[in-house]
């Protein structure tokens, strides 16, 4: 399931010029990996700080499934959250968050 998504990632990429930025494609492979959730961590900030505005609700998305896999459930929640206010129709936040409070037991 990753792979498709990074595949989406890399052609939306490109097709928006951010290959002209390679510092923004180390990031969004570092933020696409779970190996290394510090890496992730890093990388998902500098595409939400640096990054193109439709990237940022996945880069959210995915810092924070990084914070709830540290144990950082308020965090995740809050991340959750704001790729929800990016994306509305973001049902993979939706069910990130349900399953964050689960972790909480809220």
């Amino acid at each position: 399931m990753i792979r498709p998504l990074i595949f989406a990632l890399a052609l939306t990429l490109c097709a928006t010029g951010a290959w002209a930025q390679p510092d923004l494609v180390i990031a969004a492979d570092d933020c696409n990996q779970s190996a290394d959730l510090d890496r992730s961590i890093r990388g998902c900030t500098k595409i939400i700080e640096r990054g193109r505005r439709k990237h940022r609700a996945a880069a959210y998305n995915n810092r924070g499934n990084a914070y709830r896999k540290n144990s950082e459930v308020d965090r995740a929640i809050a991340d959750f959250d704001k790729a929800i206010a990016l994306k509305p129709n973001y049902a993979t936040a939706y069910n990130n968050r349900g399953t964050a409070y689960v972790w909480k037991d809220d």
